[in-house]
């Protein structure tokens, strides 16, 4: 479990020991599909300080796991584990500005994020910012060619989806 390694790292408002220890059990519950415990150990273990734990709060009120879909609070859950240090939830974040999903549409500062990320070899942010100059989002003028080059670094980098515009170029 890379998440588990990781947070040997993070500072927790407890002890590292609690923390993993509901994680690894809001995990268990996650490959079980048993969403709503799950949920309930990540929050636990998100008071703690954990940004993995954030990020999967996120993504259950996201995709409306464990309750309603609320975009807002998916939004409300990645902000504060970005300000943990969790790199995805920046990219999430920058989906959200994009679409404007539990907040204001926002494509410059979308834009922003994502180069952000494809500086620090984000597949997926970079695979988007190509999608951003394919179709001139954020104030991006659009650049095809600068697309398709965003599209085979993410491949490399082992985004799938970009494979398909690969295969397309």
């Amino acid at each position: 479990m890379r998440a588990v390694q990781k947070l040997e790292t993070v500072i927790f408002g407890g002890t590292k020991e609690e923390a993993i220890a509901l994680y690894k059990k809001a995990e268990k519950y996650r490959l079980e599909k048993d969403y709503k415990n799950a949920k309930t150990y990540w929050l636990k273990s998100a008071k703690y300080g954990n940004p993995y734990a954030m990020y999967k709060i996120g993504l259950c009120h996201y995709h409306g796991l464990a309750g309603e879909k609320n975009n807002k609070k998916a939004y409300l859950a990645w902000t504060k584990a970005v300000e943990a240090g969790h790199k995805e939830s920046k990219f999430c974040i920058a989906v959200c500005c994009l679409n404007g999903f539990g907040t204001e549409k926002d494509e410059v500062r979308a834009v922003k994020i994502l180069e952000e990320l494809k500086e620090q070899n984000h597949a997926k942010a970079t695979y988007k910012l190509g999608e951003c100059y394919k179709h001139s989002i954020g104030g991006l003028e659009k650049n095809p060619e600068k697309a398709d080059l965003y599209s085979v670094l993410a491949c490399k980098m082992g985004y799938d989806p970009a494979e398909d515009i690969i295969e397309k170029i």
